[in-house]
């Protein structure tokens, strides 16, 4: 993924704060931008995808950096979070890392913060396209057991630890994550079984989908 193609959604309810950092992602190459200034509007524009999320830490309420942590995490998107708050804390910093944000940046620190900002961004960019999601992988590996029972030769989408398409090719799966609008970004796609014997075959439970094929 390039600069160039990232979506962001920037949650900031001051007016001139927003006004300068759009600039500064417009001058970093950054071209899908949208905006929200409440927890509200954002849970509304999180109808559409984003790949990076922005969120002032204060706005409405005190907490509504987290607010958009815990919506991101509640409708199981492959979004990445970014704190960006004026009224940083430690406690909150501790926070917002054990919710899994990216990360956590205050407005106060030296330097240029929205280079700070930028370098975040790059960063997540850079460790998903070579790692991609460790957590989906630990998770498929816990469950490959179950996973195999469920999408044996088929190729799984998985967001947060969670399965949300599966196809027989991974072109198809690609097609229908398009089609959903779900972002490649945080989505982890691995084809699960390989070829067995004929006699490990034999030894496997019968395919719930075998049973409704034979009624059918």
């Amino acid at each position: 993924m390039q600069t160039e193609n990232v979506h962001l959604l920037v949650v900031e309810d001051n007016p001139g704060f927003l006004s300068e950092l759009l600039e500064w992602l417009n001058d970093f190459g950054y071209q899908h931008i949208e905006t929200a200034t409440s927890v509200t509007e954002a849970k509304e524009k999180l109808k559409t995808p984003f790949d990076v999320i922005i969120a002032d830490m204060r706005m409405e309420q005190d907490d509504s950096g987290f607010a958009v942590v815990n919506e991101v995490k509640a409708r199981n998107l492959s979004s990445v979070v970014i704190i960006l708050t004026a009224n940083d804390t430690v406690s909150d910093c501790r926070k917002a890392f054990k919710m899994e944000a990216w990360d956590y940046i205050s407005k106060n620190m030296k330097g240029n913060i929205f280079d700070i900002l930028h370098e975040s961004i790059q960063d997540a960019i850079a460790y998903f396209n070579r790692w991609g999601n460790i957590q989906n992988e630990q998770w498929i590996a816990e469950n490959l057991e179950t996973l195999e029972q469920n999408y044996w030769g088929q190729y799984i989408a998985v967001i947060n630890k969670t399965v949300i398409d599966a196809a027989d090719t991974e072109e198809t799966l690609n097609e229908r994550i398009e089609e959903r609008q779900l972002r490649l970004f945080l989505t982890t796609i691995r084809k699960i079984g390989d070829l067995r014997s004929i006699s490990e075959l034999i030894k496997l439970p019968e395919s719930s989908r075998l049973g409704l094929a034979e009624k059918a």
